[in-house]
């Protein structure tokens, strides 16, 4: 298994993981998705959305998530903080 594939693996195990969506999203490039178990398909976004919903207090993931996101765009989070 590759570096992506294990963070994918740790996911199946614990679907809470939240540094596993973190770092998962920081392997991808611009662009590229990952499918997960039960065909879930997300990019580097929506996993650093997820880690934050498994840790709301993951600071690593606001971190990674305010890098990927273009001046002026806002995103939800599922706490319902936009």
């Amino acid at each position: 298994l590759d570096k992506k594939q294990l963070f994918v693996e740790a996911i199946r195990c614990d679907p809470d993981h939240e540094n596993a969506y973190n770092s998962l999203g920081r392997q991808l490039v611009a662009g590229e998705t990952v499918e997960l178990d039960g065909g879930r398909v997300m990019n580097r976004k929506q996993l650093f959305v997820e880690a934050i919903r498994c840790n709301p207090d993951n600071g690593d993931a606001y971190y990674s998530l305010g890098k990927e996101l273009p001046v002026g765009e806002v995103v939800p989070l599922h706490d319902g903080r936009v």
